[in-house]
């Protein structure tokens, strides 16, 4: 399916946010995720589904100090 994540078009054969984020090999521990504009909570990422053309914000957290 074709996604729009962070302004970039990507491809990736996924139906949830679970399944894009480890496509995306990213460590949900640290995202925020918005899925055309609504925010997902973390109970949330194995349950919603995405669909063709969905814009995706991810912001991930970097610790520091």
């Amino acid at each position: 399916m074709k996604l729009l994540v962070n302004d970039k078009t990507v491809k990736l054969d996924i139906r949830t946010v679970a399944e894009m984020i480890s496509s995306l090999k990213l460590n949900e521990r640290m995202l925020y995720i918005q899925v055309n504009e609504q925010t997902i909570k973390k109970e949330e990422y194995g349950t919603k589904m995405l669909k063709e053309n969905d814009h995706i914000d991810i912001i991930s957290a970097v610790g520091g100090g």
